[in-house]
């Protein structure tokens, strides 16, 4: 739909005499403009719902499997990666509003289906499963301390290129 915009724009700018050229130019680029800011906002809307529905649903089923801190930072990474590829993705499946929201729900739960993957599977049990796990901590510390550091810097790198590209994705159009 962008594409087909901007072919007016130029469309109208070529069989325009001059002095309606600019006039014709300004109000085909704004139609244009409002069409992809209401055009993203819907698919930022759509990319939340999901995300937020997933979210909540991982946090139920994994409720006494795995730890629950930090679920606004899980709330936030599945919705920069919902939204990154469900613009990026060609879109399919029914529409709501223009919007094609199908892709947006696969790439959600193959995000989501990433963490479960990766959740610790089960808290410990009774002493000795409480014993050999504190043993295991302690000899792993210092790994922890590294990991957690190099985590975070992936974790930020990974957002920002999320972000890179739902940008890049506006500028660029569609396909």
């Amino acid at each position: 739909m962008y594409f087909f915009l901007r072919s007016k724009c130029l469309l109208i700018f070529l069989q325009s005499s001059n002095a309606e050229q600019k006039t014709n130019l300004q109000v085909a680029s704004k139609e244009s403009n409002t069409v992809m800011n209401t055009l993203a906002f819907k698919e930022f809307l759509i990319s939340l719902v999901v995300a937020l529905v997933l979210c909540v649903i991982f946090a139920l089923v994994t409720r006494s499997k795995a730890r629950r801190t930090g679920f606004v930072w899980f709330f936030l990474f599945v919705l920069m990666a919902t939204w990154a590829g469900g613009v990026w993705i060609r879109p399919f499946g029914p529409a709501v509003s223009d919007v094609r929201w199908l892709q947006f729900l696969v790439v959600g739960l193959l995000v989501v289906l990433m963490f479960a993957l990766f959740a610790p599977l089960k808290p410990p049990r009774g002493r000795q499963d409480t014993l050999d796990q504190l043993e295991e901590i302690a000899s792993q510390k210092e790994l922890t301390k590294v990991a957690y550091i190099t985590l975070g810097i992936v974790f930020w790198v990974i957002l920002v290129i999320l972000i890179i590209a739902i940008i890049a994705r506006y500028v660029v159009g569609s396909f």
